[in-house]
């Protein structure tokens, strides 16, 4: 059923280049900048375990790729660009570490002015120290429809008197993030003149849907330093609007020690913070998810794992294409599929709360190298109301990869 459904939908699929910073059998690219600048859009860069450092790192100008770890491998870039994608083409990240490190650039990952849309899963950023003013961190300015699942964005710890960026920054666009941890970093409040939170939303859209979102803590004090408040969770000004479901907000512990010198009192960051007319919905139950184990070669087995409560009806739908974002009274959370959407009913969640399904992996159709699709679930409560899950990605790879 499956396989027939997706026959129906034309969307051509690129070539399959592998990269490989070892330089083993079959590679194609040493340096996964290389790599991004010499694909075609639509191709798949499939990246063996490595280090990609300064001048390696993806940098995506108006092109569409998928960016994907082979299964099992440690892939490590210190750096990520995206920028000037247009409304047609979509960027999917799966399976990628950003490490940043001194010398690459103030931020970490950056992305503007991106139409089409931006799908992060399984990905993580850590900046373990912060030697550059405002070094680290995730800006995202303009883009249509971001997207993060099950990712974990770590912001820097900055050298003293050196002040991190948010570790996520989000100016105007649509932000969507689903199981996802952030954990804050300081940021000099002299400088920054406004609350400062680990999310910081200005402007726009934002999803969060069983998420963590967790404020730094502040310094501790010594000798002639004093310590630090906590830093807040999740700040929305300008107009911000967000939506939150089954999502957890924290501030940062006060910081402690004992200085030389008299300081004024610290407190506990605040989790949120909703300023100059921005506006904050909370919403009330429990998320669903969806994880579809990925890349798979077309000879191997689908593994699709969906978590509810038990009794709930489960359809999954998937698509070719990303989409930028819809919303209906008819269900809770965002649909992030673009047209043309299929889908079929899976089954009901059992008493464990877990359902799993196995199915032969559809294969790449017309020759192609690889089938890149798009999913999300519709889970049906006793009470007849759907939530929309968490989405996942589907990469199937020609066996000959």
């Amino acid at each position: 059923m499956l396989l027939e459904v997706l026959c129906v939908l034309s969307l051509s699929q690129g070539r399959v280049r592998v990269v490989d910073a070892a330089g083993g059998p079959g590679t194609d690219f040493t340096s996964l900048r290389a790599a991004t600048l010499a694909a075609d859009d639509g191709d798949v860069l499939l990246v063996r375990s490595g280090n990609y450092p300064i001048g390696q790192g993806p940098l995506l100008v108006g092109k569409g790729l998928t960016i994907l770890a082979e299964e099992g491998a440690q892939v490590t870039v210190t750096h990520l660009q995206i920028a000037d994608l247009p409304a047609t083409s979509q960027v999917l990240v799966r399976g990628i570490h950003v490490q940043s490190v001194s010398g690459e650039g103030p931020l970490a990952v950056e992305l503007s002015n991106n139409q089409g849309p931006l799908w992060f899963e399984s990905f993580t950023l850590e900046t373990p120290l912060a030697l550059d003013h405002g070094q680290g961190g995730v800006q995202s300015v303009s883009d249509a429809a971001l997207v993060f699942v099950r990712s974990q964005l770590q912001g820097p710890n900055p050298a003293p008197f050196i002040p991190g960026p948010h570790s996520l920054s989000c100016i105007g666009g649509r932000t969507h993030l689903f199981e996802t941890r952030i954990d804050g970093t300081r940021v000099d409040r002299s400088l920054a003149f406004l609350p400062t939170g680990a999310l910081d939303v200005v402007g726009g859209f934002l999803e969060a849907y069983g998420c963590e979102i967790r404020g730094a803590a502040g310094r501790d004090g010594f000798l002639f330093l004093c310590p630090e408040s906590g830093f807040d969770g999740l700040v929305l000004r300008s107009a911000a609007h967000a939506k939150l479901f089954d999502t957890r907000l924290s501030g940062g512990a006060a910081g402690g020690g004992t200085p030389t010198i008299s300081c004024t009192p610290t407190q506990t960051g605040q989790a949120s913070i909703v300023i100059e007319g921005s506006t904050l919905d909370v919403a009330a139950g429990a998320s669903r998810s969806l994880s579809i184990l990925s890349p798979l070669r077309a000879d191997e087995t689908l593994q699709v794992t969906l978590v509810g409560q038990p009794g709930d009806s489960v359809w999954i739908r998937y698509s070719l294409r990303a989409g930028q974002g819809l919303s209906s009274s008819q269900w809770d959370g965002e649909l992030l599929l673009g047209a043309p959407r299929s889908g079929q009913f899976v089954g009901t969640i059992p008493a464990s709360g877990t359902l799993s399904v196995n199915a032969p992996a559809p294969a790449p159709f017309g020759g192609s190298d690889s089938l890149v699709l798009f999913a999300q679930a519709a889970f049906r409560s006793s009470s007849g109301r759907f939530t929309l899950s968490s989405p996942s990605t589907l990469v199937v790879l020609d066996a000959r990869f």
